[in-house]
C-alpha cells in the first residue's frame, strides 16, 4: 500500500504540472531558458497532495506503513540507509474513528463495519440509532449493503428497518 500511495500521489502531480505546462504555453509573458526548458514559472506552485488508506478490517492491520517497511536493508550499511527516501502511508483503521462525531450517513456505514462480525451488536446499534436508521437515504443503505457483503440492497434495508 504505500507503494501504491506513492503512485497516486506522483500522479495527481504530474497532472497538476502538465495543466501549469498547459496553461504556461499560451501565456506570452517573458520567459528564462529554465522556464522555457521546463514550462513552469518560478513562481508557478503545485497543490499539496494528501492521501489516506482506510482501512476497514476487523482484525488490526499489520501490513507496512511506510516504504522502509517495505525494502529488505539488510545488506546496506546505516549511512546510506538515510539516503533512500521513505514514504509514510497515512493510515486510518476503524477504530481511529469516533463515528458518533459524523452528522452524515458516514456514521452509520463506520458503526456497521465496526459490528460487521458480531451480529448482536449490529444489532443493537441499529435499535439504538433506530431514527436514524429509519431516515437513511438509498446509497447510504446500499453503501452499507456493500462493505458488509449483502448482495442484495433490500435484504439491508428490510434487516435495518425490521428492528423498529
Amino acid at each position: 500500500m504505500p507503494v501504491r500511495c506513492i503512485v497516486y500521489d506522483a500522479l495527481e502531480y504530474m497532472k497538476q504540472v502538465k495543466e501549469i505546462i498547459r496553461r504556461n504555453k499560451q501565456d506570452k509573458r517573458q520567459k528564462t531558458s529554465e522556464e522555457f526548458l521546463s514550462g513552469m514559472y518560478r513562481t508557478d506552485m503545485l497543490v499539496p497532495v494528501i492521501t489516506f488508506v482506510f482501512y476497514h478490517g476487523n482484525e488490526p492491520y499489520d501490513g507496512c506503513t511506510d516504504l522502509h517497511g517495505m525494502l529488505d536493508l539488510s545488506g546496506i550499511r546505516d549511512q546510506y540507509r538515510n539516503l533512500i527516501p521513505n514514504y509514510k502511508m497515512n493510515l486510518i483503521t476503524l477504530e481511529d474513528i469516533d463515528e458518533m462525531q459524523m452528522k452524515t450517513g458516514l456514521r452509520e456505514v463506520i458503526g456497521a463495519l465496526k459490528r460487521s462480525k458480531d451480529k448482536e451488536a449490529f444489532l443493537h446499534y441499529v435499535q439504538e440509532n433506530q431514527n436514524r436508521f429509519q431516515q437513511l437515504d438509498e446509497e447510504t443503505c446500499h453503501t452499507i449493503g456493500v462493505v458488509l457483503k449483502q448482495d442484495n440492497l433490500q435484504e439491508i434495508q428490510s434487516a435495518t428497518r425490521r428492528y423498529y
